[in-house]
């Protein structure tokens, strides 16, 4: 071997000057898309963006190890499909499925939703599909499933919705191209970013139904945006409702309110807004004239709300209720500062993120004990709802999800479909999928695009009923649910998390 080889010797070797050539071609191939706006490739459709990767994919690429069974059940439904050789749409299923840099976990989330609770909302969207789709050849059925066929994609766009420009980018050109996509669901959480992907979908003719999102800025008649998820001044009417009823029966029951002043939070302001709207017209007493304000995301989050955990449990005239007008991740702060004050036995009242009190939680069996109760505006639980259309989905549920589980485990009030969220991502799913349907009109030989899409979403609750497992599925001239009641139930706390049904509300 010689010197030169080796790299010894006075002369210049080639191979070294080859070898950095390499390494400087490497780094500039690097680097160049960083500066020039390009991006590094995680997969088919999918592009790392400040550590996250993000994007649209069918199903080839799993988001987080949370959704990796579920995202392979998507993908092995999808490709049935292209197997099949039927017309086929897609629809895509808009979310944050990322945590953090490289999706890590730890710390806190720049939203509220747990990697869990996203993948019950798959699990769900899933199961409407392959009910749609009818591909299984044990079925007798699969002969007669309605065409097109629906493929369902999986569309990230990063934690907090950070990257949705370049998400909703991705599905503009999907829509216009052979994908045949023709709809969005999921939507996640309400947050200024949700609220810009709604106005870009909007702008680009493309339907949407959410799942779980809340605010009212959203609405607008004459709707492109509809969803199976009840606003936020419907909840806060509901929750209005109920202390306006222990007043009347106790005159002496003393309610305020607790509420987060974050800038950027549609959820937050719109629970806020409407519930001090929803009082002043039902009468409801509050004890003071501004309540308690606190800003969540800041290191003295945590601070604020012990001190206003220690004024409402030591006011001078001992309140009975508070109205909790914030996220779960700050409620469960809360409810920590609550256990923390001897004898404080109130009831706090909040709206549906209030699912989020249990997120990485620790052991919170301080609170149950001492007599707190949590109570909220939940969208769905097992035992609200169409028990038949319940107890069908449940066992689908458990046979692909959940196998092993004893009988009835799934359709239990405290089995793993609780939470609500499963179903939320059923519902907004059998509503797109039924418009497919239906958009094919009465010989089933008509042509589907969004546009068919929209128009049928229209006809929902008007001209065409869908059974939901939530209730009846319709929109009223906002795209808002029409005739659906809301689950009011209990967080507890007994050796893990309990979502306990107490009643069946309606705005």
């Amino acid at each position: 071997m010689s010197d030169r080889r080796l790299g010894r010797g006075g002369t210049t070797p080639w191979g070294a000057v080859v070898l950095v050539a390499l390494v400087a071609v490497g780094a500039l191939a690097w680097f160049l898309p960083k500066t020039l706006g390009g991006d590094e490739k995680c997969a088919a459709g999918v592009v790392r963006l400040g550590g996250e990767c993000v994007g649209v994919t069918d199903g080839a690429y799993s988001f987080d190890e949370e959704l990796d069974e579920v995202t392979r059940r998507i993908r092995e439904e999808n490709e049935r499909v292209e197997r099949s050789g039927a017309a086929s749409v897609s629809i895509a299923y808009v979310e944050s499925m990322t945590h953090g840099a490289d999706g890590r976990r730890g710390g806190e989330r720049a939203d509220d939703r747990d990697p869990s609770v996203v993948r019950q909302a798959l699990e769900g969207a899933y199961l409407a599909q392959r009910a749609h789709n009818r591909l299984d050849a044990a079925d007798p059925r699969a002969d007669e499933g309605p065409s097109p066929k629906v493929r369902l994609l999986l569309a990230n766009t990063g934690e907090g919705g950070a990257h949705y420009e370049r998400v909703v980018r991705d599905l503009e050109g999907l829509a216009r191209g052979d994908e045949h996509l023709v709809a969005v669901t999921g939507l996640g959480q309400s947050v200024d970013s949700t609220v810009a992907t709604v106005e870009r979908l909007r702008r680009a003719g493309i339907p949407m139904v959410g799942a779980t999102v809340a605010a009212d800025e959203l609405a607008r008649k004459d709707p492109d945006f509809f969803r199976v998820s009840q606003p936020t001044a419907q909840q806060a009417a509901i929750a209005a409702r109920e202390l306006a009823g222990r007043q009347r029966e106790d005159p002496g029951y003393r309610v305020d309110i607790v509420k987060d002043v974050k800038e950027g939070d549609t959820y937050n302001k719109s629970l806020r807004d409407g519930f001090e709207k929803a009082v002043a017209a039902r009468g409801v007493r509050l004890a003071t004239a501004d309540g308690y304000s606190f800003e969540s995301g800041r290191t003295s989050t945590a601070s604020a709300l012990t001190y206003i955990a220690d004024q409402v449990c030591r006011a001078k005239e001992e309140l009975d209720a508070v109205y909790f007008a914030a996220r779960g991740r700050a409620l469960r702060q809360f409810v920590q500062a609550l256990g923390q004050q001897p004898g404080c036995t109130l009831a706090v009242v909040s709206g549906s993120s209030a699912l989020g009190l249990y997120f990485d939680s620790p052991d919170l069996r301080r609170w149950g004990a001492q007599g707190l109760r949590i109570r909220y505006t939940a969208y769905a639980h097992p035992k609200a709802g169409d028990p038949a259309a319940l107890a069908d989905f449940a066992d689908r549920y458990c046979a692909d999800f959940r196998p092993g589980a004893r009988r009835g485990a799934c359709a239990a009030g405290d089995g793993p479909l609780q939470s609500g969220q499963a179903i939320m991502g059923h519902d907004a799913m059998l509503a797109l999928v039924k418009a497919v349907e239906f958009a094919t009109g009465p010989d089933g030989g008509d042509p589907v695009d969004a546009g068919a899409v929209r128009q049928m979403l229209l006809q929902l609750g008007t001209t065409k009923e869908v059974r939901g497992l939530s209730g009846p599925i319709g929109f009223d001239a906002y795209g808002n649910p029409k005739g659906r009641p809301m689950a009011y139930v209990e967080l507890q706390w007994r050796s893990g998390f309990r979502y306990v049904h107490k009643a069946r509300l309606w705005p």
